[in-house]
Order: structure tokens, then C-alpha cells, then sequence
């Protein structure tokens, strides 16, 4: 046989064998995303997925959007620029505000909170409306503006109200068309109303697009709305679910609004016409569903700085990285029992004992992003998972 087809003929053999052992070494290799990320927007490269034994840093703090509180720097709110700015936003101008700072018109005072001299100050929002950023900054979909969910809380102290109707969050967008043949539009809002009763107690209403959910939240005793120390409220929507919190309790109804919201130009706007003298605390908005087996996380972050913990942590009084339980005194919320409401930990300071353990939690809202920094295999592949 001629020599020249034998090593011609041996080396596409040996190709063939040193390909076949490539292709098997990358089957089985491990697998890795070496690809850029694009970064996605209103979420920060890293962060901590899940805060257990600091209390001092925002659960689910890289996916926060906005936060504005008196926790930890009070220079924050700037007198001389009329702006309460977000936590991890300079001081500085702007060009767009996307989520850097919410306005005001007038100076806001600061004063000791009732627990702890040397807690977290109270933020004055007596006849002051706070005004974020424009509306569409805080949708889901950066083309359509689409609101498809999100979640916030307010941590304050609420004196009085001023008015019958006492709006103290909302955000507004534009018009929607819902039938092209008979002209017909329904509009795009958000907003919790709280409603002076003739018992001089509490109506929450929240309206979502022209659909206002009432009735669940209604007679909510003044004394608990204005608690002395202070009182967390918050609120989630998603395209199943509408949830308000008050304190431990969680009042859900389920989302009979059919038409989709999309958010506009209008601010973002907290305490609307300053109707509720409001103490501010803390102020946070996520672009996601905040996983709620972890709200008791959120109730010791703000624990941690309003009872002065935060304080003795910087004098070296106590252990700024040991899980702390905090165990002074507790005053629990008197709430008749409601049917459709399911129990949280509470928001003051309370003994940690076998009662609090068994608290019912919100149910589990598995929001895979959330909890999961890599997806599993399966996720990348097949959008497959076992849980």
C-alpha cells in the first residue's frame, strides 16, 4: 500500500479519536455560565440573598429598588435640596430621577422615638407629601410600563388623620383601552385609602384600577393604627394576590382586576396632601414578591435600629454579628380574629418564646428568583423544577 495513503489515511484516524475524546470531556464537564450578565434593571450584580444572622442589613437588599428610612445616615434628608434620597444614592443632582430620591416642600423635623432615645429618629411628614420618582420607573416592563407585582412597607408612627379619605401611598398611570369598538377605558392606579369610620376606627380600601377591594380591612380599632412606638404597614400585589399588612396580620383578596395596569409620569407619592400626621421611619419598594417566610427578618431589621441596638452596637455594648432576639417590652396588638387573615410575627419587641414560634407565617410565596442566585441545571435547560 502506498505510504502516502497510510499516513494520510492514519491521520484522520487519530482526528477522529482526539475529537471524540473532546466531545467527551465537555459533555461531562461541570457546567458554567461564562457568558456576560446583562445586568437586569432596578437589581444590583451582588448582593445577599438572605440576611439570617445580621439584623442590621435590608432582607432581600439586592432587590430592593428604593429605600428611604432613618436608620443609618439622617443627612439623607437634605433640607437645602427639598430630597429625602434613597439609602445607596448620593447626595448629588440628578439628570432622571429613576429611583434616587423622593421630594419635599417643606422642612422635615426629627424627633427621638418613643422606645429608645438613641434609636432611629422619627421623620415629621405632619401636612408634608412625599413625591418619588415618576411612576413607570417603578414597572415591571421598561417598554410597556406594565405593573405585573411588587411589594412595599411603610414603617411609621401615625398620629391622626386630617381628612375622611387619607391616601398615605398611590401610584397612577395612564388610561387603558379595554374595547376598540365601543370606545371604552379603564384607569391606572394604585392606592391604599384609609377611611375614617363613624366609630372613629379604621376602613382600609385599596383600589387597583377601577376595582376598589373594601369591606375585609374595615372597623381596624384607632388604637392599633396609632400605636405609640410604631406600626409597620405594607402591601403586595401580583396578577392572583392582594395582600395588606397591618402589623402581624395579613388581609388578602384575591386580584379581580382583569385589565392591566401600566404606570405613567405622575411621582410616586407617600401621605397624599400630608392628610395623616405621619412619623416616617423607613420606606421600601421591591420590584418582586417579597418572600414572606422571612417577613420576621424585615421585623428585626427595623427592630434593630429603632430600639437602639444599632446605637449600643456602635459603643461595643452588645454583638453586632450575633443573631439577637430581642426580649424587652412587648405590647401585643389587641385584633379581633378575621377569618380571612393569617397571623405574622409581630413588629414589637417581643420575648422569643414556643408562642411566637407558633405564629402562622404568610403562606409561601416561593419566588424562585429571590431565593435562588444559580439556577439549577434543570432551570437552565427544561424550566423544570422539583420544588
Amino acid at each position: 500500500m502506498n505510504i502516502n495513503l497510510i499516513k494520510f489515511v492514519s491521520f484522520f484516524i487519530g482526528l477522529f479519536i482526539t475529537l471524540v475524546i473532546l466531545s467527551y470531556y465537555k459533555i461531562i464537564e461541570p457546567f458554567t455560565d461564562d457568558q456576560p450578565k446583562i445586568k437586569e434593571e432596578g437589581k444590583k450584580e451582588n448582593f445577599d440573598v438572605i440576611v439570617v444572622d445580621n439584623q442590621s442589613v435590608l432582607p432581600f437588599e439586592g432587590y430592593k429598588f428604593i429605600c428611604i428610612n432613618t436608620y443609618l445616615d439622617i443627612t439623607k434628608i437634605s433640607l437645602n435640596d427639598g430630597k429625602w434620597y434613597d439609602n445607596n444614592s448620593e447626595n448629588k443632582y440628578y439628570d432622571f430621577n429613576y429611583n434616587n430620591y423622593f421630594k419635599f416642600n417643606k422642612g422635615i423635623k426629627l424627633y427621638d422615638n418613643n422606645l429608645n432615645n438613641n434609636g432611629a429618629k422619627l421623620a415629621d411628614l405632619r401636612n408634608i407629601q412625599l413625591d418619588g420618582p415618576a411612576c413607570f420607573n417603578f414597572a415591571n416592563n421598561s417598554e410597556t410600563y406594565e405593573l405585573i407585582e411588587f411589594s412595599m412597607f411603610l414603617v411609621t408612627k401615625i398620629t391622626n388623620f386630617t381628612n375622611n379619605h387619607n391616601i398615605i401611598f398611590e401610584m397612577t398611570g395612564n388610561t387603558v383601552t379595554t374595547n376598540n369598538v365601543i370606545p371604552t377605558y379603564t384607569s391606572s392606579i394604585i392606592n391604599v385609602d384609609f377611611i375614617v369610620n363613624d366609630n372613629f376606627n379604621y376602613n382600609i380600601n385599596i383600589h387597583i384600577g377601577d376595582v376598589v377591594y373594601s369591606g375585609l380591612i374595615d372597623d381596624i380599632d384607632k388604637d392599633i393604627i396609632h400605636n405609640p412606638n410604631y406600626i409597620i404597614l405594607g402591601m403586595y400585589y401580583t396578577a392572583a394576590k392582594i395582600g395588606f399588612i397591618i402589623n402581624q396580620r395579613l388581609y388578602e383578596y384575591a386580584n379581580t382586576n382583569t385589565n392591566r395596569i401600566t404606570l405613567g409620569s405622575t411621582p410616586l407619592i407617600i401621605n397624599k396632601y400630608g392628610s395623616a400626621n405621619m412619623q416616617l421611619l423607613n420606606f421600601v419598594y421591591y420590584k418582586t414578591l417579597f418572600h414572606f417566610d422571612n417577613f420576621d427578618l424585615f421585623v428585626r431589621y427595623n427592630n434593630y435600629y429603632i430600639s437602639g441596638l444599632y446605637y449600643e452596637s456602635l459603643n461595643k455594648k452588645c454583638d453586632v454579628n450575633h443573631r439577637i432576639v430581642n426580649d424587652d417590652d412587648y405590647q401585643l396588638d389587641d385584633i379581633s380574629g378575621v377569618d380571612q387573615t393569617i397571623e405574622l410575627p409581630d413588629t414589637q419587641l417581643r420575648p422569643y418564646h414556643l408562642e411566637y414560634n407558633n405564629l402562622n407565617k404568610l403562606p409561601s410565596f416561593k419566588y424562585d428568583l429571590m431565593m435562588d442566585r444559580i439556577p439549577s441545571i434543570f432551570n437552565r435547560f427544561f424550566n423544570y423544577s422539583f420544588i
